[in-house]
């Protein structure tokens, strides 16, 4: 492969680095008037208005437009994603209240010591990337930001494994029953293979996010969710392939290899590969600055997650059908949460690119035009909860 067309290195001379202020121009900007927008193809930048003088009630109206839009392909695929932990457990269910309790309790710990940190550690190439994409002559410092994502999603996944893989006894050690911490041993164990699989899809969907390529996760998810449902009936179910209770970790593992292979071969035939120059040894030495933003990133989402876990933590000390039970109630409420999960990608990316080219009143605008939306699609999801209770 190539290496980037300017080393990132050379970052500060011809474009942002991760301390270098965006909003030095925003003032003569934006008293100009008339903007351009870069970008082409399905990028959020064909969508901005050419004018960011107009009155602040008509540019919500706009941001207001653009962003449901956008978080419309983005609540999908969040919906699509969440659906494999709840095919699993119709999976599983079938087979009794311990193999549930057990997968439930599998779940929960993969999703506090790997899905969690990882998404979060993820989650800063959102500003990196969603920036550099507007703010720098040169896209393939979009791909240095995402080289960055993966080596520290992988370094995480090395630094757990010591646990994964021994997590049966730190389960007993817990006064965990012996028996579900027997199945989630050999259930995370065999869901290993998938972990950086799934890693490396959740980085390169945000550094396709950054570009405007909304609906790639979509359209992934959307090729792959039927392959997961033959996989978990096969896998789980069939007479002839099936192995019972591993069964559905295996698929899960099938699963989070074919989202992975899907989106590299998105990216690879779309125009998004342009923004990748090659692996180049500045993205080692970089790591610091990128673990000045992903650090805290990481722990706001680890707490937002442990908020839930726990609660399945202390299910587990009330018996297996508890512990089952509550893994159904949460499963089956994590899928509502996904419209608002998406619209805070879109936001976080709309005002990301905006920020990038310097115009800091269309980004609070749109940023402050998120957070009501936010608060709308919440009083919906409790309007229907309160409707939907006995």
């Amino acid at each position: 492969m190539t290496r980037p067309r300017i080393p990132p290195s050379a970052a500060a001379a011809d474009g942002p680095t991760d301390s270098t202020p965006l909003l030095h121009s925003a003032a003569s900007m934006e008293s100009g008037g008339a903007l351009t927008c870069a970008g082409s193809g399905d990028s959020l930048a064909n969508d901005c208005i050419s004018y960011d003088s107009v009155p602040t009630s008509d540019m919500a109206k706009q941001e207001a437009t653009l962003l449901v839009r956008s978080s419309v392909p983005l609540a999908l695929s969040s919906l699509l994603q969440s659906s494999f932990q709840f095919v699993n457990i119709l999976s599983l269910g079938h087979l009794g209240a311990t193999e549930l309790a057990a997968a439930a309790l599998a779940n929960m710990t993969l999703f506090m010591i790997v899905n969690a940190p990882s998404v979060g550690l993820a989650s800063a190439l959102t500003t990196f990337c969603a920036t550099a994409f507007t703010a720098s002559p040169d896209k393939t410092l979009v791909g240095f930001h995402l080289q960055r994502g993966l080596i520290a999603v992988t370094a995480h996944f090395v630094l757990a494994l010591p646990i994964l893989l021994n997590l049966e006894s730190v389960l007993v050690a817990l006064n965990q029953d012996a028996a579900i911490a027997h199945l989630c041993g050999k259930f995370v164990r065999a869901q290993l293979a998938g972990s950086l699989p799934w890693m490396y899809f959740e980085c390169i969907k945000r550094f396709l996010q950054a570009q405007g390529h909304m609906k790639a996760g979509t359209y992934v998810l959307m090729s792959v969710f039927p392959i997961h449902i033959i996989n978990s009936y096969l896998l789980v179910w069939s007479p002839i392939f099936g192995v019972g209770f591993l069964g559905a970790a295996y698929a899960n593992v099938a699963t989070f290899w074919a989202m992975c292979a899907g989106i590299i071969i998105y990216t690879w035939r779309s125009s998004a590969h342009q923004a990748w120059g090659g692996w180049t040894r500045l993205s080692f030495v970089a790591m610091p600055q990128y673990y000045h933003l992903a650090i805290p990133s990481m722990l706001m989402i680890c707490s937002e997650w442990a908020a839930w876990e726990l609660m399945a933590i202390a299910a587990s000390y009330l018996g297996n059908v508890t512990l089952a039970g509550q893994s159904i109630v949460i499963n089956t409420c994590s899928l509502t949460y996904q419209i608002p999960g998406g619209l805070s990608a879109a936001v976080t990316n709309r005002v990301g690119n905006l920020l990038g080219e310097a115009r800091a009143r269309r980004a609070s605008i749109s940023a402050n035009t998120g957070l009501a939306l936010g608060c709308l699609t919440g009083a919906l999801g409790l309007v229907f909860y309160l409707a939907a209770a006995p």
